[in-house]
């Protein structure tokens, strides 16, 4: 969370290059991001949703109110233009930062995931009538626009600060590393009613809802496919869920909470996160193949032209590849130190623990997957070893097939069908 410290918040000599400050804003609102997405699509058909969904709605309309008022209201305060001008200065030495290009890379693995994860709730949260192309379009879109809606309402509001002469002491907006944009908000609110800070608090409980749900449903989802006699436990299943997040959770609250926050948010997306993309890339296009690849795509889209072929081709066997192996080369060599308000923390032990981890686990996942599946077929072929032999390289490739019955868990629980509209 170092892409923004107090020598980068209301330091009027030090430059905040705009990368850095819309890569900072895309970490600080993912739960907003994530149910903001539900905004542009459960009014479509709000009928045809669950619980979940319509809860979303009703969470992410308000919060969707609320920021845009902030930004509103952040623009008209004396100091507002000169925070704007701050946040688009730009140094070249800071743009030709390693340390900062990889901490956007980083951003960039986070963002895929909420915004994978959020199309994914889409399609748990209704029942039918999900457009694959319509819900990328959409998902692009507010991933573009909400960071900068945000991070202008920040640096309003730090400009005000900044005018106002509250720059230096112990400041809470300049000492925060974590939350920016909770705090510039809280800010805000004593230049409006009570009212306002009021429905500011129910729309974050509102959003905390929303998103621990869907992130329920998917990881439900997950476990069926994979384990389908689980669907008569999924009310067990789903309790020991969440006892199992809340015990990972205890240890953010103790007094030294923070500083494991700041270590996980710092190195998952980074030296967790990045390797397994990059191992999840190639086994998709050395093993799974490129011709079953496209096949899949075609079957959401409902087409491929040849534009979108092309483009698929270039992704897949240049561009990701080549952008995550520099991103995992830097998370080796540029030392990343954790930082939580003045204080810093060497933390390279942790990792090389990391990267260690994710890599064993890697290993033995596909060990253990290939002999459960060898053993598998071993059992329904004769004495053979010609045969035998085949069937064990077919089952390298069949490990990563994705199961034929895949689909939201409240659909497989119920045993209707997901139907996708071209």
């Amino acid at each position: 969370m170092g892409a923004l410290n107090e020598s980068h918040c209301l330091n009027g000599s030090a430059a905040v290059p705009l990368a850095r400050a819309i890569d900072w804003a895309i970490k600080q609102d993912d739960y907003f991001r994530q149910t903001l997405f539900f905004f542009f699509f459960l009014p479509i058909n709000f009928r045809h949703s669950g619980l979940v969904g319509r809860l979303a709605y009703v969470s992410t309309t308000a919060c969707a109110v609320v920021f845009v008022y902030s930004l509103g209201a952040s623009l008209s305060l004396d100091g507002a233009k000169d925070g704007l001008r701050h946040l688009v200065r730009v140094k070249g030495e800071d743009l030709a930062s390693a340390r900062l290009w990889l901490e956007v890379g980083g951003e960039m693995v986070v963002l895929f995931g909420t915004g994978t994860s959020s199309v994914f709730a889409i399609s748990t949260s209704r029942k039918f009538y999900n457009n694959c192309v319509r819900d990328a379009l959409v998902s692009g879109l507010v991933t573009l626009v909400w960071p900068i809606l945000a991070v202008c309402t920040v640096f309003s509001v730090l400009g005000h600060l900044k005018d106002a002469g509250q720059g230096g002491g112990d400041d809470p907006v300049k000492v925060a590393p974590l939350g920016l944009l909770f705090t510039a908000v809280s800010a805000l609110s004593a230049h409006q009613p009570n009212t306002f800070a009021a429905v500011f608090f129910v729309c974050v409980l509102l959003a905390g809802f929303t998103t621990t749900f869907s992130l329920l449903e998917m990881m439900m989802s997950n476990l069926l496919h994979l384990r389908m006699d689980i669907r008569s436990k999924k009310c067990l299943v789903m309790f020991g869920m969440c006892c199992v997040g809340f015990l990972l959770a205890l240890p953010f609250c103790w007094q030294g909470g923070i500083f494991w926050l700041v270590l996980v948010d710092k190195y998952l997306p980074l030296a967790a996160a990045i390797p397994l993309l990059l191992a999840e890339v190639l086994a998709i296009i050395c093993v799974y193949g490129r011709r079953r690849l496209f096949t899949d795509i075609n079957k959401m889209l409902g087409r491929l032209n040849w534009p979108t072929k092309m483009y698929l081709s270039l992704a897949w066997h240049f561009t990701v590849p080549l952008t995550l192996v520099i991103l995992l080369g830097l998370v080796v060599v540029v030392p990343l130190r954790l930082s939580f308000g003045r204080h810093q923390l060497q933390a390279e032990v942790v990792k090389g623990f990391f990267l260690a981890l994710v890599l064993a686990c890697l290993v033995f996942g596909v060990i253990i997957a290939l002999w459960c599946e060898c053993k598998d077929e071993e059992q329904n072929v004769d004495g053979d070893s010609g045969e035998t032999n085949n069937r064990k390289h077919a089952c390298i490739q069949r490990v990563l097939e994705p199961k034929p019955d895949w689909k939201p868990c409240h659909l497989l629980f119920h045993g209707m069908e997901h139907s996708f509209d071209g």
